[in-house]
């Protein structure tokens, strides 16, 4: 199963969006999220704009 997506992959990196480990994530999922009219909850009661970063992050 994964063999074929990392394949996938392999033939066509345009889709894929990178992005610091320990943030919300890439710009578009909120997009892509909002298109169908959901949006990212906060974690563990930290407000939308207040990532808390990951121990040994360089953030």
């Amino acid at each position: 199963f994964v063999d074929r997506i990392a394949e996938a992959w392999r033939e066509d990196d345009d889709s894929l969006q990178f992005y610091p480990a320990g943030s919300w994530g890439p710009e578009q999922t909120d997009k892509l999220l909002a298109e169908d009219g959901y949006h990212w909850w906060p974690v563990n009661g930290q407000d939308e704009d207040n990532v808390i970063w990951i121990s040994g992050s360089s953030k």
